[in-house]
């Protein structure tokens, strides 16, 4: 049996004072106690990295209740056997790459949490549509802040692929927020400076009007075959 007792914000920065501890009852080691090879209590080692372990687990679910499932189960997994968890080697890596195959290996179907703020929900959405691996690659590295080797070595990849998920995870979020942009600017230079900048952040420009008026003819000639394919 696990029992667990957590005090830090969500999602935020958490609480350096986070508590979070875990007893298993019976013969097998107190999670609490334990120790490997003579080193810190893995409690101590572990407890640190939690709260962000929360963390992620909210962003890669999209619900902070299932997200908590994943987390207990992989402090579960630990207490079955502590061995899992090297003290000697990278400890923070060796809890995500945990957590990951907790998750994969347990799949639950959740829903994004309703209740999130609007702006959260567009951005949870959002690292919805991304596939799965592009996605714990990003959240690793913008979101736990890992370096690209290290995300590497929690996906067990070569930092070439690494790399690679993260300049697709980038390519993903890109193609979910370009837009059609209309410039409306009476100078030139300037005009072709915000195209530029525009196509630039992966937008596509359809068109530049120079006054109003040119602005109010190009926006309704771009509408027209929109609104009668709706009408359709």
């Amino acid at each position: 049996m696990i029992a667990a007792t957590t005090h830090d914000p969500v999602y935020g920065s958490p609480d350096a004072g986070t508590f979070f501890s875990a007893v298993r009852c019976g013969p097998m080691p107190c999670l609490g106690t334990g120790i490997i090879g003579g080193a810190m209590p893995i409690s101590q080692a572990i407890s640190p990295h939690l709260p962000f372990m929360r963390r992620f687990a909210r962003a890669l679910t999209g619900n902070q209740r299932i997200g908590d499932v994943y987390v207990q189960a992989t402090l579960e997994s630990i207490v079955s056997d502590p061995s899992r968890i090297d003290l000697n080697g990278d400890v923070r890596i060796a809890l995500y790459r945990l957590l990951l195959e907790v998750w994969r290996s347990v799949p639950i179907n959740a829903q994004v949490d309703p209740g999130l703020p609007a702006v959260e929900l567009g951005a949870q959405r959002s690292l919805d549509a991304m596939t799965p691996r592009s996605r714990i690659a990003f959240l690793l590295r913008s979101l736990e802040g890992f370096s690209t080797a290290e995300v590497a070595q929690t996906l067990d990849c070569s930092l070439g692929e690494a790399q690679a998920l993260l300049d697709a995870a980038g390519r993903e979020l890109a193609d979910q927020i370009k837009t059609d942009v209309l410039i409306i600017e009476d100078e030139p230079l300037i005009a072709l400076d915000l195209q530029s900048l525009v196509e630039d952040l992966g937008h596509r420009v359809v068109d530049v009007a120079r006054t109003h008026k040119e602005a109010v003819a190009s926006i309704r000639r771009l509408w027209l075959p929109f609104r009668n394919f709706v009408r359709a």
